[in-house]
């Protein structure tokens, strides 16, 4: 993933360069390609849906719904700010409340008896995304397609984990079914609750897609990678770490 970042960032960087040069140098090639184009700042507010996935260094299949963040629910705001004339390459930033959350389930049973278990879990965060992104448009600038790359700053407001469990068997003594349910939450950043292993409140991320303009109306696909964990358990001997991964499926309007 790093070596994508990089190369990304090369990328961009040599095109940039490339277009400075050939608008100051006297070079109209890029003029006469971009200056059809709307280079114009713009804002946008949206709402997405997030499928979520907690990725751990070690151990996955078993640990991985420890922390079932399987969905997520999105809103959000940003502005693109132009910064090279001529040319529509800007820098977009703004500000997103994710609500993500999930759920898994265990159960098990013979000859009537019956052990079910299931975890709920919840996240509420703040993410603010910097990112670099190219607006090529055409059809007279009524639809457009636009690249980008960045990182992802998220700040983890609250959070909990609901644990429910019931079981059933039966009681020879009384010659009944006894049904026993019991249920308790967990908040994920205290850590006697999470026995040394609370989330961590702060996450920075690398983060691109691709968004699609019709007039004012956009529709965006994008994906967040976590760098740093937002989890960690066991020791300095065997440590666990969990990062977030997340998919962005949003619908916009633009102004």
């Amino acid at each position: 993933m790093k070596r994508l970042l990089l190369l990304c960032l090369s990328v961009v960087t040599l095109f940039s360069a490339q277009a400075q040069n050939q608008t100051q140098g006297g070079s109209n090639a890029a003029l006469d390609f971009f200056g059809k184009m709307d280079s114009s700042d713009y804002n946008r507010v949206y709402v997405g849906y997030n499928p979520v996935n907690l990725k751990w260094n070690d151990f996955d299949s078993l640990i991985g719904d420890a922390l079932p963040f399987k969905n997520g629910l999105t809103v959000g705001y940003l502005h693109a700010s132009n910064i090279l004339k001529g040319v529509p390459l800007y820098i977009e930033y703004g500000g997103n409340l994710m609500y993500t959350f999930g759920k898994d389930s265990y159960s098990d049973e013979y000859d009537g008896d019956l052990y079910k278990e299931v975890i709920k879990a919840n996240l509420f965060s703040v993410n603010v995304p910097v990112s670099l992104s190219l607006r090529l448009s055409f059809n007279d600038n009524k639809m457009s397609i636009t690249p980008y790359l960045g990182l992802n700053f998220r700040v983890n407001l609250a959070g909990n984990l609901k644990y429910t469990s019931k079981e059933r068997y039966y009681d020879y003594y009384d010659d009944v079914y006894v049904t026993d349910e019991d249920s308790y939450k967990v908040n994920l950043f205290d850590e006697d609750d999470m026995d040394d292993s609370a989330v961590k409140r702060f996450q920075i991320g690398f983060n691109c897609g691709v968004g699609f303009t019709y007039a004012k109306y956009s529709l965006g696909v994008g994906y967040t990678t976590d760098f740093s964990s937002l989890i960690k358990a066991g020791d300095e001997d065997f440590e666990l770490k969990g990062k977030l991964n997340v998919v962005m499926i949003s619908l916009g309007y633009n102004f």
